[in-house]
């Protein structure tokens, strides 16, 4: 029980560490290994940049707001549902991030991965 407690509170302050990383030491180069990943985010050294940019700092959001949660969590209910809830929470708000970054991605780079030009002007 002292086991998953101490593992379940790794959780959030994991990524929190995980981004901080990301942030010091982003991805150079676009890759297949390191960074954030979609094939939009690969169509430009340019997107590639601004993506892995923009996600680290939602990410770190998440380990806070994880963090913070498993807190909570843990004076008010019992261990599993802890445990599950911070994972839900952590799954949810991971999986949001490729939304929104996508969304950020697709306001200020067309179709091409260049950003636009003043005269030119991106869907909606």
């Amino acid at each position: 029980m002292i086991n998953n407690l101490i593992l379940h509170f790794h959780i959030g302050p994991l990524i929190i560490i995980l981004s901080i990383i990301f942030k010091i030491f982003p991805p150079k180069n676009i890759n297949w290994l390191y960074g954030y990943r979609t094939s939009y985010s690969m169509k430009s050294q340019a997107v590639w940049d601004e993506a892995n940019r923009f996600s680290v700092n939602l990410i770190l959001m998440v380990g806070v707001i994880v963090s913070i949660m498993q807190l909570i969590l843990h004076f008010t209910t019992n261990e599993k549902i802890e445990l599950a809830t911070a994972i839900i929470l952590l799954v949810v708000l991971l999986i949001s991030t490729i939304f929104i970054t996508e969304k950020h991605l697709r306001k200020h780079f067309d179709q091409h991965g260049n950003r636009p030009t003043p005269d030119s002007h991106l869907p909606t």
